[in-house]
């Protein structure tokens, strides 16, 4: 009797493992297809200001930094995350929305007629650019915000899944000693 139940015992701890593996699995197959979906729909939410951002120049909005941190496109424009620089066809900056701004901006992102990602700085932005008179107009956003969040979104389903993958664990072979048990 006591050699059957040690073989019902060895029975369900492989089919709690393969159920718990089969369940990790699927899991994080879904949770990295959300932290790719929250990353996507974030950074489209910045290309669609740095895109507004440009109509709005080539529709006639003034080319100072003063009138771009006070022109308010649903709130686009005002928002201290979305950056903006004149520059002149030589690559010099004529101005700038951030204070004491230093150094040129990279060559690629005067080119850069959709959103694209690039270095400025000491951060990664997406940027778009339009050409004027005389220069470019560059709008840059920040990705540290999505960057942030995909990192928090990532660590919260890790932790989660852990306990799920305890639970799940415990709950199979439970159920499966259980049902086991009389046989």
């Amino acid at each position: 009797m006591n050699r059957r139940l040690e073989r019902v015992n060895a029975a369900s701890l492989r089919v709690a493992l393969v159920a718990t593996a089969a369940f990790a699995v699927v899991y994080a197959i879904v949770a990295a297809l959300i932290v790719v979906l929250v990353t996507n729909n974030l950074q489209s939410q910045i290309d669609t200001r740095l895109t507004s951002a440009v109509s709005a120049v080539k529709s006639g909005t003034p080319l100072n930094a003063q009138d771009f941190l006070s022109t308010s496109m649903n709130g686009d424009l005002s928002s201290p995350s979305l950056l903006a620089w004149g520059v002149f066809d030589d690559g010099t900056i004529d101005w700038a929305t951030l204070r004491n701004w230093r150094g040129p901006l990279p060559s690629s992102v005067l080119s850069a007629n959709q959103p694209t990602t690039a270095m400025i700085g000491r951060g990664t932005m997406r940027v778009a650019s339009v050409s004027v008179p005389g220069g470019h107009v560059v709008f840059a956003a920040a990705l540290q915000p999505v960057t942030q969040t995909r990192d928090t979104i990532a660590f919260t389903e890790l932790i989660v899944g852990i306990v799920l993958l305890g639970v799940a664990f415990i709950g199979a072979l439970y159920g499966d000693r259980r049902v086991g048990a009389p046989i």
